[in-house]
């Protein structure tokens, strides 16, 4: 239960009245969180997760320049703008939404790829893919054009290359109350 501020999508209101009953009435839905694998431009590792989306982001007024491979294809993409948001099924109804990504249905197995203020000059094109998908994207000259990388938790800047993909297995199991006009 949220104690503080917003509720948000996945959180409960604090009210300890008939509580019993609404965790027996709760929806339970699984999630896969996205794990990052970061190298950074002084070549230091870092992991990180995210429920909700992975961003990276320009860290300075250049534009960030990305190649984006999926699987590792042998033609990867360049994406040329602010950045670029991978979004879970969870994650897809708010920052991802709000720029322009496919919203998902939260019990599917796929992912959002989300570009951020794209360059007129590029010819990225948001992108649905299945949730085992390995999604390996590297910082064309970081040291010229930073970029960092941001979850609901943790940020990590000048980023040199990340690889993001699902944990293997559902790690957290959340009690969303239902809510009208909504489906879990």
């Amino acid at each position: 239960m949220r104690l503080g501020g917003s509720i948000g999508f996945l959180g409960n209101r604090f009210d300890l009245a008939n509580l019993r009953d609404r965790l027996t009435n709760a929806v339970k839905i699984f999630i896969r969180p996205l794990k990052a694998e970061v190298q950074n431009v002084s070549g230091r590792f870092a992991t990180v997760f995210g429920i909700n989306e992975i961003v990276l982001t320009r860290q300075r007024l250049e534009a960030a320049k990305l190649r984006v491979s999926l699987n590792g294809t042998k033609q990867p993409v360049e994406v040329i703008g602010d950045g670029l948001l991978i979004a879970t099924p969870i994650g897809s109804t708010g920052y991802n939404r709000s720029a322009g990504g496919s919203l998902l249905p939260t019990d599917s197995s796929l992912l959002a790829l989300t570009r951020l203020a794209l360059h007129h000059a590029c010819d990225w094109a948001n992108a649905v893919v299945s949730d085992d998908t390995l999604i390996e994207i590297t910082v064309i000259d970081p040291e010229h054009r930073p970029v960092r990388l941001e979850t609901n938790m943790q940020e990590l800047t000048d980023v040199r290359v990340v690889r993001i993909a699902c944990v293997a297995q559902p790690v957290l199991t959340l009690l969303p109350e239902p809510r009208e006009g909504r489906n879990p």
